[in-house]
């Protein structure tokens, strides 16, 4: 490759990375076409993410492309076996990046096969994938479920796009930033003194909002809980927790892709489950009912349901803003 080329592409991408660089670089494993042009681009991985290892397609190797990148990461054999084996795959992963949140670039779905094993046994935490390629995207989406945490990075956003909306509430969603500015893990269940949860505000035809019986609360609330891995998102959270609760997985939209209300409040310790005293940031999405929709209860968690009038909304904002909704959109 000629030296102004070289230059040019260098230069094109450091902008890239300049211009699109996160709060906080995770690791990274890459798997590449490496050809004569490909080092500037994996340089510019390697900005924006720690970058443990390099996975060239088997027969896409440039050899001076190869030694160049190998100067700075380590260049690891690339094969289907290696991902086909869940202990296999996930040993490779251990040796490149334990213990740390990761980002898996594929080009080939390379690592779907094992791709459960890592997210549930990797020291660390798998962030997601970025896949390249249709061939690939196919063996993701063959996959049932995608395990895709919700990333700190989404929740920043979404609280953020949130506070534009509603600047008052910026103390009381104080907690919530500073917890990721600590690096706290908000999605985790036991992660103190505040996490997570996301919650779903079902309206239906006649305006009324499903409330359930939650047993150990032992009193009506709305649809919610914590964040699982596979979610993704806090809007896909928030429609899981309503599935399985209420066993309501279709008929249901959303009114509105950001929250409703985001909800600080004081969850009181667990003896049996041994959680303290903590928090819960409760993200709740607002959804309708687009044709009827059957209740099938969870029992081990819910003991009942109602339909109730948004009026009986404890919350004044949540109430507030519920009703505000249902008359904009009737």
């Amino acid at each position: 490759m000629e030296t102004r080329e070289r230059a040019r592409l260098d230069a094109y991408f450091s902008r890239i990375a300049k211009e699109f660089a996160p709060s906080a670089r995770p690791a990274s494993l890459l798997v590449t076409h490496l050809l004569p042009e490909r080092p500037a681009f994996v340089r510019a991985v390697g900005l924006v993410s720690h970058l443990r290892g390099v996975l060239p397609k088997p027969k896409s190797v440039h050899v001076g492309a190869k030694r160049e990148v190998e100067r700075v990461v380590e260049v690891d054999e690339l094969s289907r076996e290696r991902f086909a084996d869940p202990d296999t795959a996930l040993a490779y992963l251990e040796s490149r990046a334990a213990g740390e949140p990761v980002v898996l670039l594929d080009v080939g779905g390379y690592f779907a096969p094992a791709l459960d094993a890592l997210c549930e046994r990797f020291s660390g935490s798998v962030l997601g994938i970025v896949e390249d390629t249709e061939n690939g995207h196919k063996r993701y989406a063959e996959r049932a479920k995608l395990p895709c945490p919700v990333i700190p990075e989404h929740i920043r956003a979404t609280v953020s796009e949130y506070l534009v909306a509603h600047p008052a509430e910026k103390a009381a969603l104080s907690g919530v930033l500073e917890g990721l500015d600590r690096g706290d893990d908000l999605t985790g269940r036991n992660t103190g003194p505040l996490h997570v949860t996301a919650g779903a505000v079902l309206v239906d035809d006649g305006g009324d909002v499903l409330f359930i019986r939650h047993n150990v609360f032992r009193k009506y609330l709305l649809p919610g809980g914590h964040l699982e891995v596979e979610d993704g998102s806090l809007m896909n959270a928030a429609l899981r927790e309503l599935g399985e609760e209420t066993g309501i997985a279709a008929g249901v939209a959303p009114l509105s892709p950001r929250p409703v209300h985001i909800d600080v409040h004081d969850i009181p310790a667990n003896d049996a489950k041994g959680e303290p005293a903590h928090q819960h940031a409760d993200v709740r999405y607002l959804f309708r009912t687009t044709g009827p929709v059957e209740v099938t209860l969870q029992e081990e968690e819910v003991s009942g349901w109602e339909w109730r009038s948004p009026d009986t909304l404890a919350d004044a904002t949540l109430r507030q803003r519920v009703l505000a909704a249902i008359r904009t959109s009737s």
